[in-house]
């Protein structure tokens, strides 16, 4: 896995792609390893992985941005065929630069008018996409159509409810935080879908739903964590990259100014830079059910 890893922070590295294409290498190269840990956690059909084109086993990542759930999957020999969707034309142009393999297909698609006429998954997946969504049962029965009977559906979300820091993160922070979550809601989505999905699952015929929370922590001290200042690094990179992606919109809409806004990132550094020990907690839910 450390191969398209590296490849995912050499994507990140080149300044003449979008930033939005540049946030998701960065996402990738940090979560891999959290996210490798959820998909291991996964029963898989016994014989999905088996090296040959009659295989019939057909995984669809639906929102694949660059592609990293079929990587790690590949990697692990756990699929054959891979069918990645993505709305962005330009995510799967750089996606398809780290399929060196045949047995992947790449489709450009809106994903409530996806263009397959049979049901073809035996396994769909669906990360950080439902957070966007603001018809969630038209959504969910869209993917339905696309999946075989008693094939798996895989989503994995966030729960901002459950994000803790130690010591309290600056009020100045928080405002950033907030207007965030704020314009997503504008936009029809929900950064704390996740405890609202089995519902929507029952709701639209989906069965055996099961609910597994993943949560990573993070602990540093200055005197005892040899890694602190790479692991501060890592982390305001990350958060800084997804805000300036939308800080305009944020402005055009005035849940926040531009002084507030750049006074909450460097409140932020500041308290990841001058904290003597800091603790973080994220969590997020890992959800499986059946057609």
């Amino acid at each position: 896995m450390s191969s398209f890893v590296e490849q995912f922070k050499a994507i990140y590295n080149q300044k003449d792609i979008p930033e939005n294409l540049r946030f998701l290498a960065l996402q990738s190269c940090y979560t891999a390893n959290f996210l490798l840990q959820e998909l291991n956690s996964l029963a898989y059909p016994k014989n999905c992985n088996a090296d040959t084109m009659s295989n019939t086993y057909t995984m669809i990542d639906v929102g694949t941005g660059l592609g990293i759930i079929p990587l790690i999957l590949n990697s692990q020999k756990i699929y054959y065929n891979y069918i990645c969707v993505d709305i962005d034309n330009n995510s799967l142009k750089i996606a398809k630069q780290l399929f060196e393999e045949k047995h992947f297909s790449l489709v450009c698609a809106d994903v409530y008018a996806m263009p397959f006429k049979d049901p073809i998954a035996d396994i769909l997946f669906a990360r950080y996409v439902l957070q966007h969504i603001n018809r969630i049962d038209l959504f969910l029965l869209e993917l339905k159509k696309i999946m075989k009977t008693n094939s798996k559906i895989v989503i994995i979300d966030i729960e901002d409810d459950l994000n803790i820091f130690y010591p309290e993160l600056p009020p100045e922070t928080t405002k950033v935080f907030e207007s965030y979550e704020k314009f997503q809601k504008q936009c029809g989505g929900d950064r704390s879908i996740s405890k609202k999905l089995s519902y929507f699952l029952f709701k639209t015929g989906f069965r055996n739903v099961e609910i597994k929370p993943f949560t990573s922590t993070f602990f540093a001290s200055k005197e005892d964590y040899p890694d602190y200042f790479k692991q501060i690094k890592n982390s305001f990179l990350l958060l800084s990259s997804e805000l300036e992606l939308i800080k305009d919109k944020l402005f055009k809409n005035k849940l926040i100014s531009p002084t507030d806004f750049h006074k909450g990132l460097n409140s932020y550094l500041n308290y990841l830079n001058y904290s003597d020990s800091i603790f973080m907690s994220k969590t997020e839910f890992l959800i499986t059910a059946m057609k």
